[in-house]
């Protein structure tokens, strides 16, 4: 059974940058991943909002020192650059990023503008995913998440943390309403999970971690040893899902 953790970040992340000021290095990452069996992670640079560019610099060069292990995802602020398409293709072409990580909270903008919709646009004809911040007010909230994957039905739209537990109430109903709606786990628990499965199926649940904020560990031990789901859910869950995902942009 391949494991991919579809939420890693190096630098550090938006959680993390609140309780220390430590930087995490690709070494780290990497041997967080062997302690947990963890084959392939989804990696992006994590830090303050100005230093976009240079977070996706050290995700490039991690990338690049374990590409066998590693899953660039580039961090794109729609306001705060007016050529964000053609930033985002360089990403894609040049240091061969196979998605994109949207943060309306930390970068403060609403997710439904024009701006966004150009991004999802960019995607679908890159065939890349992407993966948005959720379960923060105002700019981060399931339903908009919805709202944007229901506008565009032809986009593959990852609600990080599913809402956490802050908004759950809000994150099925929501994940019901359109089917390229997939949720990311980080921040969450197992028993969302299964009621998740049960809600909108067993092929749109992801695991992630959200290092270095969240460690791997509770995860993969944790899905192996509950009897609340089959083995086919637990492979779902733990790779499979998340590799159908991405395989046009794996091509």
């Amino acid at each position: 059974m391949q494991i991919i953790d579809a939420h890693t970040h190096v630098g550090s992340c938006m959680s993390a940058i609140h309780f220390s000021n430590k930087n995490y290095s690709v070494e780290e990452l990497i041997d967080e991943m062997d302690q947990n069996h963890v084959d392939r992670s989804v990696v992006m640079g994590g830090g303050e909002p100005h230093q976009i560019k240079y977070l996706n610099k050290i995700t490039k060069k991690a990338v690049e020192e374990y590409p066998e292990r590693l899953i660039g995802f580039a961090r794109i602020n729609p306001v705060q650059d007016d050529h964000f398409i053609e930033i985002l293709n360089t990403y894609v072409s040049q240091y061969h990023f196979k998605g994109v990580k949207l943060h309306p909270t930390q970068d403060a903008y609403q997710l439904l503008n024009y701006r966004v919709y150009r991004i999802v646009e960019e995607t679908i004809k890159l065939k890349i995913p992407i993966l948005i911040h959720s379960g923060s007010i105002p700019y981060a909230m399931p339903g908009q998440i919805a709202d944007l994957a229901a506008l565009y039905p032809e986009s593959k739209i990852i609600m990080a943390h599913a809402g956490k537990l802050e908004l759950w109430q809000h994150t099925l109903p929501s994940a019901k309403r359109v089917n390229n709606l997939y949720l990311e786990f980080s921040f969450m628990h197992l028993a969302s999970i299964r009621e998740a499965i049960d809600a909108i199926g067993e092929k749109r649940v992801l695991f992630g971690s959200n290092w270095p904020a969240g460690s791997m560990r509770p995860w993969v031990e944790g899905i192996k040893k509950v009897h609340i789901f089959t083995q086919k859910e637990k492979e779902l869950f733990l790779g499979k899902n998340f590799l159908n995902i991405i395989e046009d942009s794996l091509v």
